[in-house]
């Protein structure tokens, strides 16, 4: 005969979610800077749909919604703040009842943008105002001017930026 304690020990996260029957943790499959991919395990009873809801890392911040109900355990969350810190958490549907959420993911954090990137290889604004303002390094490749068009090209960042204006 088993103890309390010998149950509770044989029990593990995965057992847990077995029984209540909830969605696993969410995890990422692909992070960019405006989205990101997330995967979750089955419950073992099939769900109809999936519920998923998100939240910026801030604890002060509240619960969004995606605005969809997904039928597969995986989905695509568009429309992030690049550079930030999410928390995700999913919640099966069956026959129109909600079940329990499961576990709340990991801080899963959106890549910087590629013009925090660029803004990187600026110096600090001048002055200091909000919002702050930057002064690009912008090279002009005098080859490439056309007098009769009047257009030329300029190249902004450092010499080896790959940012190029037409």
């Amino acid at each position: 005969m088993l103890d309390r304690g010998s149950i509770v020990l044989a029990l593990n996260e995965q057992n847990v979610l077995d029984i209540l029957q909830i969605p696993g943790k969410p995890h990422a499959l692909n992070i960019k800077s405006d989205s990101i991919s997330l995967m979750w395990e089955r419950a073992p009873e099939q769900h109809e749909r999936f519920q998923i809801r998100y939240k910026p890392e801030n604890e002060d911040s509240k619960w969004k919604f995606y605005e969809n109900y997904v039928e597969e355990n995986n989905v695509v969350i568009n429309g992030l703040m690049a550079d930030t810190g999410y928390r995700f958490q999913v919640r099966g549907i069956y026959k129109d009842q909600e079940e329990p959420y499961g576990p709340i993911s990991d801080v899963i954090k959106t890549r910087k943008s590629l013009a925090t990137k660029m803004l990187e290889s600026c110096g600090p604004s001048i002055p200091k105002t909000a919002p702050p303002k930057y002064i690009l390094p912008v090279q002009e490749n005098k080859m490439s001017r056309n007098t009769v068009a009047r257009t030329r090209q300029l190249t902004l960042g450092k010499s080896k930026a790959i940012f190029k204006l037409i």
